[in-house]
């Protein structure tokens, strides 16, 4: 038992007042003169030694009661874990940790589960008093930084707070709670979890609770439990060309009840709305309580460039995860120079790019001898493909390296009779960090099979790996980590490599194009593959997936130095100033926690009003965190095993300041006590008021 107002515990010196009453009003017995009736002598002293006796009665329970109600103002609390009767109340440091993620922005009615929270925040701050430590942290995939004020200023804090495009960590938020809690020493600790308790994000932190805490979590009162979301766009890549028809897929996950109402989903290319495809709900395949959905598009880009596109479905209840964000890189020619030292030498990727340029309507071919080519073949290419280098002449030695410098991508083949000391020397130095060994393998004998789990996905997506070629002999590549393998062996040997060298990409093959070395030239995979690498490489690698809300993002600005002042700009015209980092062997502009879905692009300082910094390389799209728009309830093992077994769940019906208070200071029996207090006044009521009636009787 614990008192929370020891003070009041002087009252109990009161339970003296009816004593000395008692002996104030007793004095001795004064002769009053009477006739002579001895026979009720005995009578009265007989009724005496009665009315003595409820005296004593009357004064025992007046002194109890007074007793109870000093012990009832005291508030006694019982708590098996404490071991000091006369322990007072401590000022207690409390976190609370407000669900900022997306799932928040769902709706009921007219107010969002945020709302909800928000409110249910408020109400906990009414728990504490001016002496208590409050701390507010905002968090979704990112805690945010601990706001620590009075009261007042927190409500308005709270005010202030809104739901982002995040996904839910519950981790990092916790694992920030606990390191600020932990600092709090001689105080009471408590946090105070306030989240719309979906499946999402549910991790345990990365360090233990500090001792004695009490964990309360604060779910809202009603939230939705449906949800749909498009989780992804798939397009093909490496065949889009204005006027030229591409596939799409978009899809959609359901999440929660069946959908009932037809839905429909729209696509917008370049800001237009290109089409409109209703979603067949007898096609849903459900897996659990999640059914998903493919819905094909086919169109026609109407003007080349890197476009900006996005589908939409009908708005829901959560309207952060109804779009998604994609870019269309149909560039309008690229330009490939072909050159080797004979016809027999460019003969297989001559073959290959031939017939992929009848699919492909922005290829356009050039095959030179080395000799032929001129400074301005060189220039004016968008990627040059060099088949079977063995020896390179000083001019071209120069033009390589300038193409390299200038944002010029390169696919290199070593001849069969490279020389390589001279590549190792003079050629591979201007291209990436990579050096040539000698062959491995017998040519025409053995064989060497890809690894076929370790591929480039958007490179070597949808190709048939029980087709892949293999290869009896091939140049040993030694690359620095700084260079990106493509394609392995199956005994770990780099095949296929890429590298960047100024403001290009270079592609190095292991294998000459010589089918008694491998059966790459003459393979299915060939045609496809060095289709996709000359797009890769001409477009400077931006065929590639784009970010979520939340990560940290490296991109490349070719043209633009390192020393340039570079801002990124969110979907909502923010902007702010970026830095290089040295990434795989080059500097990119790191632009950390992506805060919005939409598309970023990165401005220099000669961007102008009239240019918007929208060059094919600097936009790119981010996209909300699909796994949030799981919006079904997170199960009690799960809280249990990242929160504690000691974490209680209050809900709206549950009596906040009560629970609060029981775990706190365990159950306050001060009502039993005035209950108990006002029993014995009306017994001593009753005791002090029976002679009188006892003795009316009589008479």
């Amino acid at each position: 038992m614990q008192f929370l107002n020891p003070l009041a515990l002087i009252g109990l010196a009161a339970a003296v007042i009816p004593l000395a009453l008692h002996l104030l009003n007793r004095g001795r017995p004064r002769a009053v003169p009477f006739s002579n009736l001895p026979f009720l002598r005995q009578l009265h002293q007989s009724r005496m030694r009665s009315v003595r006796m409820r005296q004593w009665w009357v004064l025992l329970l007046r002194t109890l009661a007074l007793l109870l109600l000093a012990l009832a103002f005291a508030r006694p609390a019982l708590r098996n874990s404490s071991d000091d009767w006369f322990a007072s109340a401590q000022p207690t440091t409390a976190v609370l940790l407000i669900d900022q993620s997306y799932s928040t922005t769902a709706r009921v009615g007219s107010e969002s589960v945020f709302a909800q929270l928000r409110r249910r925040a408020k109400q906990v701050l009414d728990l504490f008093e001016d002496r208590d430590r409050l701390i507010l942290i905002g968090f979704a995939d990112q805690a945010g930084e601990p706001s620590t004020a009075s009261r007042s200023r927190l409500r308005q804090q709270l005010d202030d707070l809104t739901p982002g495009q995040g996904a839910t960590n519950l981790a990092r938020a916790l694992t920030r709670a606990y390191q600020v809690l932990s600092q709090s020493e001689g105080r009471e600790r408590e946090l105070y979890v306030l989240t719309d308790m979906t499946r999402p994000g549910w991790h345990p932190p990365a360090v233990a609770p500090p001792t004695g805490l009490r964990t309360f979590v604060l779910p809202p009162g009603q939230q939705p439990r449906s949800n749909h979301a498009l989780v992804n766009v798939v397009h093909e890549p490496w065949l889009t060309s204005p006027g030229e028809r591409v596939d799409l897929a978009v899809d959609v996950q359901f999440h929660g009840p069946h959908p009932v109402t037809s839905l429909a989903v729209d696509l917008y290319v370049g800001g237009e709305r290109v089409q409109r495809r209703a979603i067949d709900l007898n096609s849903l395949q459900r897996d659990g309580d999640m059914a998903h959905v493919s819905v094909p598009f086919s169109i026609a880009p109407r003007r080349g460039g890197r476009l900006r596109a996005f589908a939409q479905i009908d708005a829901d209840a959560v309207a952060a995860d109804d779009r998604f964000h994609f870019i269309i890189d149909a560039p309008d020619s690229v330009r490939i120079l072909l050159l080797g030292e004979s016809s027999t030498a460019t003969y297989y990727p001559r073959r290959a790019l031939t017939a992929a340029a009848e699919g492909d309507r922005s290829l356009q071919l050039r095959t030179l001898r080395f000799s032929e080519a001129t400074d301005d073949d060189w220039h004016h290419a968008d990627v040059v493909v060099l088949a079977d280098v063995e020896y390179l002449q000083e001019a071209d030695l120069q033009r390589l390296r300038r193409r390299a410098e200038n944002r010029g991508g390169i696919i290199l083949f070593p001849g069969p009779d490279a020389q390589i000391q001279h590549l190792n020397r003079e050629i591979l130095p201007a291209l990436m960090p990579v050096s040539l060994a000698r062959a491995r393998g017998q040519v025409g004998r053995t064989s060497t099979l890809l690894d076929t789990s370790d591929l480039h996905g958007a490179l070597f997506g949808g190709l048939d790996r029980r087709q892949a070629p293999s290869t009896s002999s091939s140049f040993e590549l030694v690359v620095e980590p700084v260079v990106r393998v493509l394609a392995r062996f199956d005994d770990e040997r780099p095949a296929l490599v890429e590298g960047t060298m100024g403001h290009g990409r270079v592609v190095l093959w292991s294998m000459p194009l010589d089918p008694s070395w491998s059966q790459w030239p003459e393979s299915g995979w060939f045609l496809p593959l060095l289709q996709r690498l000359t797009r890769h490489v001409a477009l400077g690698g931006v065929a590639e997936r784009g970010y979520l809300v939340g990560e940290h993002a490296w991109r490349r600005l070719p043209g633009v130095a390192t020393d340039s002042r570079v801002q990124a700009q969110a979907p909502s015209g923010q902007r702010r100033f970026v830095d290089t980092e040295h990434v795989l062997g080059e500097s990119r502009w790191k632009i950390t926690a992506l805060s919005e879905a939409g598309f970023w692009s990165l401005r220099t300082d000669d961007d102008g009003p009239d240019r918007p910094g929208t060059d094919d390389t600097r936009s790119f799209a981010v996209n909300v965190d699909p796994a949030e728009a799981d919006l079904g309830p997170v199960d009690d093992d799960t809280v249990s095993r990242v929160l504690g077994d000691a974490a209680l769940v209050l809900d709206e019906q549950t009596p906040l300041a009560a629970t609060v208070t029981h775990f706190r200071v365990g159950r306050e029996i001060w009502r039993e006590l005035l209950i108990l207090a006002g029993v014995l006044l009306m017994l001593e009521l009753w005791i002090s008021r029976a002679p009188a009636a006892l003795g009316a009787a009589e008479d």
